[in-house]
């Protein structure tokens, strides 16, 4: 396996990442949120959605297909999130654990974007 290898398995997981987590909140009932985790979700989401546009359009030009690729440590921090939105608990501790699970999500896409920065500078 090449850098170049290692670097489009990142940047397909990077891109499945996205999609997962833009198709997981398309229908997610987010009423239980307090006020300040709904905007920190809609200002990731809106950056999430423009960025998966632009990331599927570089991937198409770099000539890298990831197809239907799916990032399963992403598939598992999303499979929690979902199972709060049917879970029967309350507003304060459904919140709570959206909130913890959120910041698991956004540091693991943080730390994916981080090895990509990392990749392209030591190509």
């Amino acid at each position: 396996m090449t850098k170049t290898d290692v670097l489009d398995k990142e940047l397909s997981n990077a891109y499945a990442l996205t999609k997962q987590i833009n198709n997981l909140f398309e229908n997610f009932d987010h009423t239980f949120l307090d006020k300040r985790t709904k905007l920190t979700l809609t200002a990731y989401l809106d950056w999430n959605q423009k960025y998966e546009k632009s990331f599927s359009e570089s991937l198409r030009e770099l000539g890298i297909n990831p197809g239907n690729t799916i990032d399963s440590v992403a598939k598992e921090m999303l499979d929690n999130i979902s199972e709060l939105d049917n879970e029967k608990l309350s507003k304060s501790v459904k919140n709570l654990s959206f909130k913890l699970c959120l910041n698991r999500l956004l540091s693991y896409h943080k730390a994916n974007m981080e090895n990509i920065q990392e990749l392209l500078k030591n190509q």
